[in-house]
């Protein structure tokens, strides 16, 4: 349900439809007495998230309230999405004080890389965090031990605790620190990584004995895709990896439903062979010569996957 500038009358005759998609959405702001409404409303459904798009160049103008300042009214609130559309960049996230009990939080868009994010000290119930700008060393005490979804632009795991909760880890350009991984982390069923130029050996991963979700994106020193030590991989993606030269092991993996692979220095012959040796629902691949791409789109239709990345991660 998206509240920019509807009326009461608007959000009493909709809210029937937020018990579906469970998603309000704020851009040009809302207006006081329905904030509060949704306030009200959020005492019973707590599954709500609230994806907030800020632009700080703009301000509240009487009753139509924006930006951080709708948090004002929205004391209930347990989840948040805030994105940062401007060109000048968000410097502070202070008006979260209010909120009661956060439990899933995400910061994307233009925002300060130092923003200070002491306010959220006293919330000790987030289990999802995400942060596009990444973490400071200061800012760890964030990784609580109910965290279960974190995705961070840098993460050294040298600064991390133990934490058996985490399932969902998405490192969007480095990790540090990473052969401590299993160990901090034992339980996670998806790692995503992209760039993470500096890893040399991917062996850390092969540990993690109930993955289920594995990505590499542009990951420059992915050679091949490492062995894993339980079999309970089911979706497999990798791509722009322009070194990768092997997929031989993914045959071992046979509970993999889904597999995508793009834009790699790999042997047709493997990719062939993969498309024959698994039952797979999708096979997504993308060659740089389209004679390549004609032959798979043929296999894909001879052995009944779907070559398409649309709904990979669903």
């Amino acid at each position: 349900m998206n509240l920019d500038k509807k009326d009461l009358v608007y959000f009493k005759q909709n809210s029937q439809s937020l018990k579906e998609t469970l998603v309000v959405s704020i851009e040009r702001g809302a207006f006081k007495n329905v904030l509060l409404e949704l306030n009200d409303y959020l005492k019973t459904s707590q599954e709500i998230k609230l994806v907030l798009v800020c632009d700080p160049t703009k301000t509240s103008e009487g009753e139509i309230i924006c930006n951080l300042e709708v948090l004002k009214y929205l004391g209930n609130l347990q989840k948040i999405d805030i994105l940062v559309n401007s060109s000048m960049p968000l410097e502070s996230i202070s008006e979260l004080e209010v909120v009661k009990d956060l439990k899933s939080l995400k910061i994307s868009g233009f925002y300060n890389k130092k923003i200070n994010l002491s306010t959220l000290k006293r919330f000790k119930n987030i289990k999802e965090l995400s942060l596009e700008n990444g973490l400071s060393k200061k800012d760890y005490f964030l990784l609580n031990s109910k965290l279960k979804v974190l995705e961070v632009r840098e993460l050294n795991i040298d600064y991390v605790e133990r934490n058996e909760n985490l399932e969902e880890l998405t490192i969007f350009h480095k990790l540090s620190g990473e052969k401590k991984l299993v160990e901090k982390f034992p339980n996670l069923k998806s790692l995503k990584l992209k760039n993470c130029n500096q890893i040399e050996d991917f062996a850390f991963i092969s540990p993690l004995n109930s993955l289920e979700n594995l990505s590499f994106n542009s990951v420059r020193n992915l050679k091949f895709v490492p062995k894993l030590s339980s079999n309970t991989i089911k979706r497999l993606e990798i791509l722009n990896c322009k070194n990768l030269n092997s997929i031989k092991t993914i045959s071992s993996f046979s509970l993999l439903e889904r597999l995508a692979i793009t834009d790699a220095n790999i042997d047709f012959q493997e990719i062939q062979d993969i498309s024959e040796d698994l039952r797979l629902e999708i096979f997504y691949f993308r060659s740089k010569g389209n004679k390549e791409n004609d032959i798979f789109e043929a296999l894909s239709q001879k052995n009944g996957f779907q070559n398409t990345h649309r709904g990979f991660w669903r």
